[in-house]
């Protein structure tokens, strides 16, 4: 009985997590995120993405890597296959993955939660429309 109380409370009221989103507009793009490395220092990552490739770069590091984008469903994507390109990143390791998934869509740009074979976790980040 309970369950079917909750079933019916979920179909009356909504459950937004499961409300779709529509990310046909952010598979390509230029965006924008800031973050802390572990050491404190701010930094910010510029993310061009076109078709199935994407390229990041770090202006306070002097770094640029290239990542193949796998989408997976319309608002999750794998990255796979990093290479630096410019500068030096030994984070960035060829059999790295991550797992992004779009959680949110907003005026100025998206929400995602990131997972990786890299480390263990959730990471959560906001990603800024840039032109």
């Amino acid at each position: 009985m309970l369950s079917l109380l909750i079933y019916f409370f979920s179909i009356v009221y909504g459950d937004t997590q499961y409300s779709p989103l529509d990310c046909s507009g952010l598979r390509e793009g230029t965006f924008k995120t800031m973050a802390t490395s572990e050491d404190g220092t701010a930094f910010t990552t510029i993310i061009k993405r076109k078709k199935n490739v994407q390229y990041e770069e770090v202006p306070e590091f002097n770094v640029k890597a290239v990542f193949k984008v796998e989408w997976v469903s319309d608002c999750a994507y794998n990255l796979v296959n990093p290479k630096v390109i410019k500068g030096k990143l030994p984070a960035l390791k060829p059999d790295l993955k991550l797992y992004v998934k779009i959680t949110g869509i907003e005026e100025d740009g998206y929400t995602v939660d990131i997972t990786s074979n890299g480390y263990t976790g959730i990471k959560t980040f906001k990603l800024y429309n840039y032109k």
